[in-house]
């Protein structure tokens, strides 16, 4: 499987989300104390989890995305840590929170990392892994080995294993001797 490095994108939040209309709601965090609503975002350890608080309301993503932009007093560093560089592991951390707001018919796969559509004809097919991966909430690369994988990804990598046998690469040495 080829490695993949992702860079890092800064976590945004649509401006459209801000433009909508604000439905009324109860919000007990904010009348805390600016000094403690900012410590509470402070002790969220990723990137992943402030931006899962942010996507609670429409006060939380606006808080997300102007405590992005603080710095301490040496103008160098972010009040928040942010991350060198983005993996396939950060995303799967943020896709694991909101699996309770995804629709049913559509399932996270691990290995792929991203949700996949049950309905669709493509996607149909016998799924693999562990599923205790799940019911543990790990999102660790780990997980993404031995988790939950799509019939696609299953299909990949029994042709993954077939390419080491000699029956293929002996098709594959004919083929390019064809021309």
């Amino acid at each position: 499987m080829k490695r993949v490095r992702y860079h890092l994108n800064e976590p945004k939040i649509n401006s459209s989300i801000f433009k909508s209309k604000q439905v009324a709601q109860q919000n007990t965090f904010f009348k805390l104390p600016l000094e403690v609503t900012h410590h509470i975002w402070k002790l969220l350890p990723t990137v992943a989890d402030r931006l899962s608080l942010a996507l609670t309301c429409k006060e939380n993503a606006a808080m997300f995305e102007a405590t992005k932009a603080i710095k301490l007093r040496d103008g160098i560093h972010y009040y928040f840590p942010k991350p060198l560089r983005t993996t396939r592991v950060h995303r799967l951390q943020v896709l694991t929170r909101l699996q309770s707001w995804v629709p049913r018919n559509l399932r996270l796969c691990y290995r792929c990392v991203q949700y996949i559509d049950l309905l669709h004809p493509d996607n149909r097919g016998q799924w693999g892994g562990d599923t205790k991966i799940v019911t543990d909430g790990l999102a660790t690369a780990k997980a993404m080995r031995e988790g939950p994988r799509c019939a696609l990804c299953i299909m990949a990598d029994k042709f993954e294993l077939a390419k080491h046998k000699k029956a293929y690469q002996e098709v594959l040495r004919l083929t390019w001797n064809l021309d």
